[in-house]
């Protein structure tokens, strides 16, 4: 990858409260040349150029939905994305950390399902999932993991 292609790559934003999950998910993204935002920024904090795509991946807390923890936490990232950034919360119930490898894969896989789906322009025919992208979908609810994608702010 030459230095314009570096700099002409989307940055994106990998943060959340699974390690297992976050770690794996920034090596891949390191992997297909996508800019990934360093893991020491904390959430607030000033940065230089503002990411165009946010994943954040929770876990079950005490007395908060994973839904509304995973809102909270776009929320809490808002000063370092771009207005019209993919916002994408994958929620994981159980044990935080014991993603086995191939639930990894599905995760990848509906991750950039989502990331092109929101990208698509505006008028376009959206994409379908195949019945094996279905069956990975099955698969990943089942084990307590839930992928969404989360409108900006109005």
């Amino acid at each position: 990858m030459t230095d314009g292609d570096v700099a002409a790559a989307p940055l994106m934003l990998v943060s959340g409260d699974v390690e297992g999950v976050v770690e794996t998910l920034r090596k891949g993204a390191l992997e297909l040349g996508i800019r990934v935002v360093p893991s020491d920024v904390a959430p607030g904090e000033p940065v230089a150029e503002r990411a165009v795509i946010v994943v954040v991946a929770v876990c079950a807390a005490v007395g908060q939905s994973l839904i509304a923890r995973g809102l909270d936490a776009v929320r809490d990232r808002e000063s370092q994305l771009a207005p019209d950034a993919i916002r994408v919360v994958v929620t994981v119930a159980g044990v935080a950390g014991r993603v086995p490898e191939k639930a990894l894969r599905l995760l990848g896989s509906e991750l950039q399902f989502q990331v092109e789906s929101a990208a698509l322009a505006v008028g376009t025919p959206g994409r379908w999932r195949s019945w094996r992208r279905r069956v990975g979908l099955a698969t990943l609810a089942a084990l307590g993991i839930e992928v969404f994608r989360v409108a900006p702010p109005a």
